[in-house]
């Protein structure tokens, strides 16, 4: 019986050795997981304002090279035909159905039903018969908009630091709209004495924030300054070519008239001694 119990006992502990380090592997609180979770979220918005602001096509009519990424934040670059690879693990390879299907989406409104969302998005730059300054509201509006989730990306960071913290959070910016998020694990900081500074996670969202939104801008101003130009060149080849099409015959029909009149010259009689034959 003693033997019994002792087998029961050693199985026991060998069953709670391997089962813990598999919970801390799944919920790893640290600053630098924290931070990790974080940034991920950060480039997940980046993305998608680029997307809203350069377009983003299906993954069948997307280009060789291309990089998607899944709802994990994993990477995925087009290699072929209907072929996507990561470099992560063991290579996956996935068809165009499975990357649509796994594709990241951005951070949802806490009113928004989640199939609403679509991942192919139109550019605001491919507006066509309209000037660049008629883009610019939805340009501001759009940028607005990409610092609205940055800083609910932040707040849902801070928010997640209480272990109790709800899930999914809803969080509401001052002049945003209330976005829905579920809490970063890695965050959860209260209740624990690996990580006694988390002041320093928050630090350091609000600076990737910041740095995150100048860049932004700066390309933000390179597309326009690059759409007026262009816009303005097509307007100028557009009204110089309808200017030669009405105008041709008023300009070139006195040319025809004079080449006509001295064709004519030809007819009249010469009288010097000097008149070449």
């Amino acid at each position: 019986m003693t033997r019994r119990y002792a087998a029961i006992a050693i199985a026991l502990v060998t069953a709670l050795a391997f089962a813990a380090p598999r919970s801390v592997a799944q919920t790893t609180v640290s600053g630098e997981a924290c931070l990790a979770q974080v940034r991920n979220a950060l480039g997940r918005e980046q993305r998608w304002f680029e997307a809203v602001l350069l377009g983003k096509p299906k993954a069948s009519d997307e280009r060789i090279g291309a990089v998607w990424f899944d709802k994990e934040g994993v990477p995925f670059m087009k290699t072929d035909d209907n072929v996507w690879k990561t470099t992560k693990g063991d290579g996956e390879q996935i068809s165009d159905a499975q990357m649509t299907e796994r594709s990241e989406k951005p951070m949802k409104l806490a009113n928004e039903e989640d199939a609403a969302i679509s991942i192919e998005r139109t550019s605001i730059l491919a507006t066509t018969e309209e000037v660049t300054s008629n883009l610019l509201p939805s340009l501001i509006q759009s940028m607005r908009a990409l610092r609205c989730r940055l800083k609910a990306v932040c707040r849902v960071m801070q928010l997640s630091q209480s272990k109790d913290a709800a899930d999914p959070l809803i969080v509401k910016p001052d002049g945003c709209l209330a976005f829905e998020e579920p809490p970063f694990k890695s965050c959860a900081f209260q209740g624990t004495t690996d990580y006694d500074d988390p002041s320093q996670v928050i630090g350091a969202c609000d600076k990737a924030m910041n740095a995150l939104i100048d860049q932004q801008m700066s390309v933000v101003e390179m597309v326009v300054a690059y759409d007026a130009s262009y816009r303005q060149l097509l307007r100028f080849a557009g009204e110089f070519e309808q200017f030669l099409e009405e105008f041709r015959f008023t300009l070139l029909t006195p040319l025809w008239q004079t080449v006509g009149i001295l064709q004519e010259f030809n007819r009249i009689p010469c009288f010097a001694s000097q008149c070449d034959i």
